[in-house]
């Protein structure tokens, strides 16, 4: 029985042109190969594997698997919902009304949100931890 040859996807030979063609254009054989043309080939892998790409493409397959699974993390960590933490409030008496409480959020980007609340505020602390999460993504 004869065997198939593997079959490329329209990405994949699409990838291989601009490669080739980046490849003809390049001044020595020592440049590096643009951001572009990285993160192309991280979406053919993600689709067309690894392995097949690096071969395709003639890029580093250990490279390549390394970007791919950053780019698997980094997607992960963007489509997760951030965790709340709740905090249940003490009922505050007539004299601890002027108790103070603070609340600080800290986002994935490194924003950071530092609420006060003196006494009986009618602050919305998790409106606020909402909206400020939601800013983050």
């Amino acid at each position: 029985m004869a065997r198939q040859k593997n079959r490329t996807s329209k990405q994949l030979e699409t990838l291989i042109a601009r490669v080739g063609r980046w490849r003809a254009d390049r001044e020595g054989t020592r440049t590096r190969v643009p951001e572009e043309l990285w993160k192309a080939a991280v979406e053919v892998a993600r689709v067309d594997g690894v392995s097949a790409t690096s071969r395709a493409t003639g890029f580093g397959y250990p490279d390549l698997k390394s970007r791919v699974s950053l780019a698997m993390t980094v997607a992960a960590r963007e489509t997760s919902a951030p965790a709340f933490i709740e905090v249940a409030m003490p009922r505050v008496t007539t004299h601890e009304a002027l108790s103070k409480t603070v609340v600080e959020l800290e986002g994935r980007g490194g924003g950071r949100l530092r609420v006060e609340v003196t006494g009986m505020s009618g602050v919305d602390v998790v409106g606020l931890a909402h909206a400020f999460w939601s800013r983050e993504r």
